[in-house]
């Protein structure tokens, strides 16, 4: 493979699977490249093709899958592992690295929706895998589980005061969202 990242410092390579289409990221981080590989959503009503993230549910206790945008995505792994680059290094340099990334979120937004911060926490966890597996290391499934909670703790112990939750109503429209400031 070409090793030119011109698009956002990532290179991206998609393949037909037997369940369908993945997406390959490959980002330079440091002095290495990572890969990222995510399963493509093949509603071709959008013009962006919008990944699937796994992703640990602590509402509902198990793994689904988040939608969201290619680009979107690109420039928020690029931002974790420039976050991760300058972090200070030790034992707590991922825990640093995702207080930078939700105080940013939050200078950008004035806020922290469950949402955005359950894609962030799931987005981390791809970086942290793929940044194992470079070293030779696999994360087990209950690991990522910890991680989420461990993430989620975070945010409430320090940020809590920026939290949303998407609730849902009835309305003459249907269900309709709704966000409601965490207590």
């Amino acid at each position: 493979m070409d090793t030119n990242f011109k698009r956002n410092g990532c290179k991206i390579n998609y393949l037909d699977t037997i369940k369908g289409q993945e997406v390959e990221f490959y980002f330079f981080y440091l002095h290495e490249v990572i890969k990222i590989v995510c399963e493509v959503d093949l509603n071709l009503s959008r013009k962006e093709k919008i990944i699937i993230i796994p992703l640990w549910d602590i509402r509902v206790n198990q793994f689904t899958e988040l939608r969201y945008g290619e680009q979107d995505f690109i420039d928020d792994v690029g931002t974790i592992l420039s976050f991760l680059e300058n972090s200070p290094k030790g034992e707590d340099f991922l825990y640093a690295a995702f207080d930078s990334f939700v105080f940013y979120h939050i200078k950008q937004f004035n806020r922290i929706v469950d949402t955005d911060l359950f894609r962030i926490i799931a987005e981390f966890i791809l970086v942290t895998e793929a940044l194992s597996r470079n070293k030779g290391i696999s994360i087990p499934i209950m690991q990522r589980v910890e991680f989420t909670r461990l993430f989620i703790n975070r945010v409430l112990n320090t940020v809590s005061q920026h939290l949303y939750i998407t609730r849902y109503r009835k309305s003459t429209f249907g269900i309709e969202p709704y966000l409601e400031k965490y207590k």
